[in-house]
């Protein structure tokens, strides 16, 4: 027992030796500790939210880990906050992407961590096999290796990787993983590839990338290495959020956030409308929007005049990709909306093709034109790889108007980021006739006579013709909707040409044949018809053939230190071809019932070709604010407008003296005099400043000059601001200016 009791004294001072020593670091350190210590877990989460950014790190990376919060200062970068936080705790940072940084630990302390378990593990057991030692000194020694392995069995993380990817097994890179509940994540590669470093334990991963809807799933790490592969499923309803109109500022907002107000109309909710067209699909969801369908009204029966907040369709600009949309080549005429004036002819776009639709409910004339005075309309083409199809049939209660529509749209990746997509869009549409019976006169004209029974006479004789001629009174003219063909088709493509350069392109054309009517010629208006032609009258129509085309080309990237740039060249025309059939021209009354019936009555042309170079980038971090983007461009635009002269029986008088109109009847075709071809070029530049000057306050300021080489010049500016109460609560609003200054 004398050299147990011996060896048990000689261990207890030194136990105690080493007790004490442990008591003066642990007291040293006390010493050494930073004046206002916080958990620097806490203090990230308030950078975080001051920046509005994504803070990543390992999950342990941060306990018992502290930081001086007076070092947090609002007024300076966040890269500049996170290294003066970090430095006290030898941890360092990395910039993963736009808004989102990885908080990291050097490699050589886990290597350290894992040398000092492993020398633990020796001394163990060099330690147990010494006979010499006594029973509490052996399970002293044990309790120290148990909680060792502990301490390594907590240090030591599995490793979970896997792939992200969409339904047809595309890669999605820039994928958000992350472990729910915490802010421990990562994301995805260029290949859609992922991993993490997880201790033992459950958890649920959370996967999201923008465009596709967040799935959540719960995985059980233990000490084998974990794959997990995740497929995203697509969803337009978070797309939609993102817009790109009214703003050229580099900073990514929602429909909410801007300081004006947008409306965004995803493709399944133009579909969920049972329209075939564009312009009635908007018109049933977007409250600011409005386009009726004429009748009777030449050509406006077959192109439908949009409008938005109630001013003219010449004061609506049309953009497609961001890009001007040429206008239509038709004048409306008559008593249409939009009288006088000219509009663009979103009819022409492939409904199967589009993505989105934004509607800028605010004047934008400083931005985009002097034509953006009631606002804009962005047409966002899709450029996603997979296929899709639609079918849509449907007729009127009454039985007449059937349409079909048929949409195709494909898509194909091109490497790793390119896409190229086509579409085709059908449609099909008869017409409505809602026009009743006719009550007046046919074939002898009482309806002028003011002497009651010469009134009555002629009144009788016109009845007794009709009854002799078996002349139909119900729906002898058409009141409704005209007849419509419809065939469009589209590609669009996305390819880079380098790191941070893309090329784009968006080429559409469409073909058009319509059919409307007039008013009803009756036999008793003799100036208007010739008898042996048309005995009973006729109800002249209007046939159309409308071409549309266009092409865009530009590239886009960033140079320097987050300079974006973007130079483009888009080229669209539109032609609109007047036929008039079951007509005549009332001065060739000589030839009979040889008379001609079909004319050609001319055709309306107008083409455009717009340049533009943008430049923008955000000073936001150099000037101590969360942004401030400045954006500055120069546009050069040839407008060109024609008028082709119709046949010269369309518009001749041939018997000038016979009291006769001479014309196609319902439309007198284009006279040599009418025929024109004339150009003129607009050059355009603006500025454009956008700053959060707070977390809760968001300014706008832009303005612009143009040129036009015909009437002169014109200035627009505008000032626009959001202010954000609470998160459920902000306020907007705007004021515009526009002055002219004529040659």
């Amino acid at each position: 027992m004398a050299p147990l009791a011996t060896l048990l004294y000689l261990y207890s001072p030194m136990a105690f030796a080493q007790t004490f020593a442990s008591l003066r670091q642990v007291s040293a350190k006390e010493q050494v500790k930073p004046k206002q210590a916080t958990q620097l877990r806490d203090v990230l989460l308030d950078v975080k939210a001051h920046y509005q950014v994504n803070l990543l790190f390992e999950e342990g990376l941060l306990e018992g880990q502290t930081t001086n919060a007076q070092l947090f200062d609002q007024k300076v970068s966040i890269e500049e906050n996170l290294t003066n936080l970090l430095s006290q705790s030898n941890l360092r940072f990395k910039k993963v992407k736009k808004g989102t940084f990885l908080i990291i630990s050097p490699k050589k302390d886990r290597k350290n961590k894992k040398a000092s378990v492993e020398n633990l593990e020796e001394k163990t057991i060099l330690l147990a096999s010494n006979q010499q030692i006594n029973d509490f000194q052996l399970a002293t020694l044990k309790k120290e290796i148990k909680e060792a392995k502990k301490e390594k069995r907590k240090f030591v993380a599995v490793k979970v990787s896997g792939k992200v990817s969409d339904a047809s097994g595309a890669s999605i890179p820039g994928a958000s993983v992350s472990v729910a509940e915490t802010l421990q994540g990562t994301i995805t590669d260029a290949q859609g590839m992922y991993n993490m470093q997880l201790s033992a334990g459950t958890y649920k991963m959370r996967f999201s990338f923008i465009g596709y809807e967040t799935k959540i799933q719960e995985i059980t790490v233990g000490s084998e290495l974990i794959t997990l592969d995740v497929v995203l499923e697509e969803s337009v309803t978070s797309l939609a959020d993102v817009v790109v109109i009214g703003s050229r500022s580099t900073t990514v907002r929602t429909n909410i956030e801007t300081p004006v107000p947008v409306d965004v109309i995803t493709a399944k909710d133009l579909q969920s409308t049972g329209q075939v067209e564009p312009t009635q699909m908007i018109n049933l969801v977007a409250p600011s929007f409005n386009s009726a369908r004429q009748t009777v009204a030449d050509g406006t029966d077959h192109i439908d005049p949009a409008t938005i907040r109630g001013l003219g369709p010449d004061q609506v600009l049309t953009l497609v990709n961001g890009k001007r949309r040429h206008n239509q080549a038709l004048i409306n005429v008559n008593g249409t909306v939009g009288r006088g004036s000219v509009g663009t002819d979103l009819n022409t776009i492939p409904t199967a093709a589009i993505e989105r639709i934004e509607v800028l409910r605010d004047g934008a004339a400083s931005q985009y034109g002097s034509d953006a005075i009631s606002g804009v309309i962005n047409i966002v083409m899709k450029k996603e790889a997979g296929t899709s199809a639609n079918v849509h049939w449907g007729k009127q209660y009454a039985g007449d108007g059937r349409n079909l529509t048929l949409g195709l749209y494909h898509g194909i990746k091109v490497g790793k980021k390119g896409v190229i997509s086509a579409a085709l869009d059908l449609r099909f549409r008869e017409a409505t006739n809602r026009a009743g019976d006719y009550t007046g006169p046919v074939y002898t004209r009482w309806d002028n006579v003011s002497d009651l029974a010469l009134r009555q006479t002629r009144y009788t004789q016109d009845q007794a013709l009709i009854a002799q001629n078996n002349f139909d009174r119900s729906n002898n003219m058409l009141v409704g909707n005209s007849q419509i063909n419809n065939f469009g088709g589209m590609i669009n493509g996305n390819l880079p040409i380098g790191a941070k350069t893309t090329f784009y392109f968006t080429g559409m054309a469409n073909y058009r044949q319509g059919n409307a009517a007039g008013f009803y010629r009756y036999p008793f208006q003799t100036t208007q018809v010739i008898s042996e032609l048309y005995p009973n009258g006729f109800l002249p129509q209007i046939s159309s053939t409308i071409w549309d085309r266009s092409w865009l080309m530009g590239v886009s990237g960033e140079f320097g230190n987050g300079w974006r740039w973007d130079l483009s060249n888009v080229f669209g025309g539109n032609s609109f071809r007047y036929d008039v059939n079951n007509s005549n021209n009332a001065t060739q009354f000589a030839q009979g019932a040889s008379a001609q019936k079909s004319f050609y009555a001319g055709t309306l042309g107008f083409n455009q070709n717009t340049s533009d170079f943008s430049v923008s980038k955000d000073f936001g971090k150099q000037i101590g604010l969360q942004s401030f983007n400045v954006a500055g461009g120069l546009n050069f635009r040839i407008d060109n407008y024609s008028i082709a002269e119709g046949e010269e029986a369309s518009w001749k008088n041939y018997a000038p003296t016979s009291g006769r109109v001479g014309g196609a009847q319902v439309f007198p075709g284009f006279q040599p005099a009418n025929a024109v071809d004339q150009s003129r070029n607009i050059f355009g530049a603006y500025v454009d400043v956008e700053t959060d000057l707070t977390k809760n306050l968001l300014v706008n300021v832009a303005g612009r000059f143009e040129n036009y080489s015909d009437f002169g010049s014109n200035f627009a500016g505008k000032v626009s601001a959001r202010y954000k109460f609470a998160e459920a609560f902000a306020v907007r609003a705007a004021i515009s200016i526009l002055q002219y200054s004529y040659l």
